[in-house]
């Protein structure tokens, strides 16, 4: 609440400013620009009808009709810049004084390898705006990417890839998070929120339940094609507070919209086999446009062991039209993916067989309404619906996997290996205790070796919606753009969970004593639901030739049911010398929210043997049983709270000549990142109740069951892993990017770009180890807690440039490029802590954590309680 009084001045003086605005322009008799859109084919100017002309300072954009025509009314008497894009033309931006001009045409140039200049990597943003690099469909098409993975590497300093759809590759900008970076496809999230394709988070943190993806990594960018995006925008910096539930970055994906010729693309090289197409038609006067396209792919790691192997089937149809003042575009996206690894057939040893399938359907409709009427400008919405049925198999063979197992789901059951039957003790007490309903679980001793195979089907469901309106206005000197918006997500996963065989459990966790698996059905659990406002000033003032641009906002994100957080952010600029150099400065937070896997982790299932006579020469085989008691425990924690970074940039951009630079230095910081985990409140003292072996008398010559004898009781301390904010990634870097332009003379191009970043990754909270010499349960040791991460602080270094070279023949439509990537310098290293001496223990007495005193390792009278704490 302090956070928000903190900035309710900002928000106020937005809608002070808007209502000032607002009776400036009532003021003001906009003057109108009109004009023609043409495509130049051949010598010949062409009209193009349904091209889209905007004005971005002013949130305005309309549409030429069938004869290539525009209006745009009510405009400022002063410079703007106005641009005209369509689809397959290149796009172009002039700026106009309205004061003297009011008729400006456009003439497009087709976009393909016949343009004079071609550019075949990512281009840095524009002052004053979010540090990003773009990437248009002409790189994209001479690069040959096979799926958004690819594009990665175009980024600056970034190394080129073979293309590879065999392994999951997922977004991580400037080392972030990849949970972070958010996927946005025309204006709405791709979602990985609701994914629980995990085993357990309580016995294997984050292990993933095959080779596919999981609720802790971001996006699998391998299921996007990328042959019918238009344009893509990677933002690395500080970004717009329009977007929300993101920490590391966002990769902005824009896809083609309109006519376009019929174009049958096929790619392939010795780990791929790719066929696309694509194509676009107007369906006639007022009537708008149909896009579709689809893509099939097929990859293998090695073409000698086509077992293993990745396919993808995508399809899309969109729909786009401009009905007066409305402009709308609504596709439907398919997706049919399955990453599959069978065993290797010359290998008998080898029976692991793992696959992953995903079926999906995005149905996406946006659209903006321009008002332009005084300082309201235009309304612009988003509703997108998502579904996919996500089927994760995995078949192996256990071995050494003798371990207790109960069907009971009820924490404190003790069950025995025989049905239906109770078992007492010498003293007449019943032993075994059967929860209601559990009448004909049983429990037992799992084979030490035995076939498994389980089954986690996730149904995801994910909603998005928002609105977002647009002012703009003249305040004296100054011109100002402001936004103010709300979204919706709701994530949920209605699949049937984890399924197995009862009887064939998945292997266990050797790293979890006692613990084992349970089926779960994800259709109880409740949806995630958030909601952010937002509202965003953007401030440009020219004087003396130079402009002082400032975007600032702030928004606030809410998951109802857990809480929320603030996240101001800026960007500015300034000329320092006009046009030559311009001093860029950004500051903001970003947050993202916890995943279902973290709202509502799996439980944590124990199950401790009481006794066992299996093996016992004594009785016969109906005398022969386990009995068995189950401990269950909630791992949600409470105190989770949303992942949040902070970044902080400066940097130097301009133009010398045909040279155009950038350089930026950044530096982020995240503290709290999300990850599973032990704690000090995950280490549990139950008691554990052992019945002594049977001896040849105390069978019943009747063969009934013999009768437990005296039990000892014993405290055992058992551990699980629970989501919590324990994630630390620092990093600190400079990128820069210096295009020197297009030789004449040689027809070529030379682009220089590159990254040197260095980054911290450790664990926050304490450390656990000890080591279990005793083969008698009262002899087990306590637990001994460690300051900080026992694995200690890796950092990485690394400096690469990317020298990029291009040759265009325009007359021959032939571009050649040469890439050279060079890794000047590469450096991975630990640093470690207090590692060998305890700074506290957990008893195995009663759970609790008490201070721990080195001196008793030399105290006689304490030196055995408390050995093999110590490393």
């Amino acid at each position: 609440m302090k956070k928000l009084k903190m900035w309710l001045p900002f928000v106020t003086l937005l809608f002070l400013l808007a209502s000032t605005l607002t009776l400036q322009a009532q003021r003001k008799q906009g003057v109108t620009l009109e004009g023609y859109v043409y495509e130049m084919d051949e010598d010949q100017k062409l009209p193009v009808p349904y091209a889209s002309v905007s004005i971005a300072s002013l949130s305005i954009a309309v549409t030429t009709d069938e004869n290539g025509h525009y209006v745009i009314n009510n405009l400022p008497t002063r410079d703007l810049q106005v641009t005209a894009r369509f689809l397959g033309l290149e796009e172009k931006t002039i700026e106009v004084d309205l004061s003297k001009q009011q008729v400006l045409d456009f003439v497009l140039l087709v976009s393909n390898f016949r343009l004079e200049e071609i550019v075949v990597t990512a281009e840095s943003n524009k002052a004053g705006a979010a540090t990003a690099s773009k990437i248009n469909k002409t790189a994209m098409e001479h690069m040959q990417l096979t799926s958004l993975a690819d594009v990665m590497s175009l980024l600056p300093g970034a190394a080129t890839v073979k293309s590879d759809l065999t392994s999951v590759t997922t977004a991580s900008i400037r080392g972030g998070s990849s949970l972070g970076t958010a996927i946005l496809m025309d204006g709405a999230p791709i979602s990985n929120n609701a994914n629980m394709q995990i085993m357990s988070s309580a016995i294997g943190g984050s292990t993933p339940s095959t080779s596919g993806t999981t609720p802790s990594i971001g996006v699998d960018l391998r299921t996007i094609t990328t042959d019918n995006i238009e344009s893509i925008e990677v933002i690395r910096g500080v970004p717009s507070v329009e977007y929300g539930d993101i920490t590391a970055g966002a990769i902005i994906v824009n896809s083609k919209t309109g006519r376009q010729p019929l174009t049958i693309k096929f790619n392939t090289n010795p780990n791929l086999y790719q066929g696309t197409v694509t194509h676009g038609v107007n369906l006639g006067k007022n009537a708008g446009s149909l896009n579709y396209s689809g893509d099939y792919s097929y990859s293998v790691s090695d073409p000698r062991e086509g077992y293993d192997y990745y396919r993808r089937v995508t399809a899309r149809i969109g729909y786009s039209n401009t009905i007066g003042k409305w402009y709308t575009n609504t596709s439907v996206n398919i997706l049919s993916a399955l990453d599959k690894a069978e065993p290797n057939p010359d290998d008998e040893q080898d029976v692991t067989i793992q696959r992953q399938k995903d079926l999906g359907i995005r149905a996406n409709t946006k659209g903006t309404i321009t008002f332009n009427r005084n300082f309201f400008k235009s309304l612009e919405y988003n509703v997108q619906f998502a579904y996919t049925d996500r089927d994760s198999y995995f078949y192996d063979e256990a071995t050494n996997a003798t371990v207790a197992y109960s069907l009971s789901k009820k924490d404190g059951s003790v069950l025995s290996s025989i049905q239906g039957n109770k078992i007492y003790d010498i003293n007449g007490n019943l032993v075994t205790s059967v929860p209601a309903g559990e009448e004909y679980f049983i429990a037992w001793t799992l084979p030490s070796q035995y076939q498994y195979d389980y089954t986690i089907d996730g149904r995801e469901l994910n909603t998005f919606a928002k609105v977002k309106a647009n002012f703009a206005g003249d305040l004296g000197a100054t011109h100002h753009r402001m936004v103010i918006g709300a979204d919706f997500k709701s994530d949920g996963n209605v699949g049937e969970g984890k399924i197995f065989d009862p009887l064939n459990p998945p292997y266990r966790s050797v790293s979890y004593s006692d613990a084992t698996q349970r089926e779960r059905s994800y259709k109880d659990i409740p949806f995630v639901n958030q909601f952010g406002v937002y509202a965003e000033e953007n401030f440009d003032w020219e004087f003396a030739n130079r402009h002082l641009q400032i975007s600032a906002g702030i928004r606030y994100d809410h998951v109802l049911n857990f809480g929320g957080g603030l996240s101001p952010r800026v960007n500015a600029s300034i000329d320092i010398l006009p046009e030559v150099l311009t001093l860029n400065a950004a500051y903001g937070i970003t947050r993202k929210a916890p995943t279902l896997a973290y709202l509502y982790p799996d439980k944590a299932y124990f199950d401790l043997l009481n006794f066992d006579n299996s093996t016992s020469s004594y009785g016969t085989d109906a005398q022969h049983f386990q009995v068995i008691t189950t401990r269950i425990f909630d791992t949600v924690n409470e105190e989770l709270e949303m992942s949040k970074t902070q970044k902080i940039e400066v940097g130097l951009s301009g133009k010398i000549g045909q040279v155009t630079y950038s350089i930026i230095a950044y530096k982020e910081a995240c503290d709290n990142g999300y990850s599973f985990s032990k704690a000090v409140n995950t280490f549990k003292s139950v008691p554990l109740t052992i019945y002594s072996a049977l001896k040849k008398a105390d069978y019943p010559a009747d063969g009934s069951l013999p009768a437990l004898k005296e039990p000892i009781t014993y405290q055992y301390l058992i551990n699980y892993s629970q989501p919590g904010n324990v994630g630390v990634h620092h990093q600190k870097g400079i990128e820069f990017d210096i295009n020197f332009g297009r030789i004449d003379a040689i027809r070529t191009s030379f682009i220089l770009n590159g990254a040197w970043y260095e980054s911290e990754d450790t664990r926050r909270g304490y450390s656990f180890w000890n080591k279990n010499k005793a083969t008698a349960y009262d002899q087990y040791p306590h637990m001994g807690v460690f300051e900080g991460n026992l694995n200690g602080t890796s950092y990485y270094r690394n400096f690469s440039t990317n020298l990029i070279v291009t040759h265009n023949i325009p007359k021959l439509g032939f571009v050649v490029s040469l890439t050279a990537n060079v890794i000047w310098g590469e450096k991975q290293w630990n640093t470690y802590a207090n590692d060998t001496i305890p700074v506290g223990y957990i008893s195995r007495q009663d759970g609790k954590m008490y201070d721990f005193d080195p001196a008793w390792f030399d105290d006689e009278a304490k030196a055995a309680e408390f050995a093999g704490i110590d490393r």
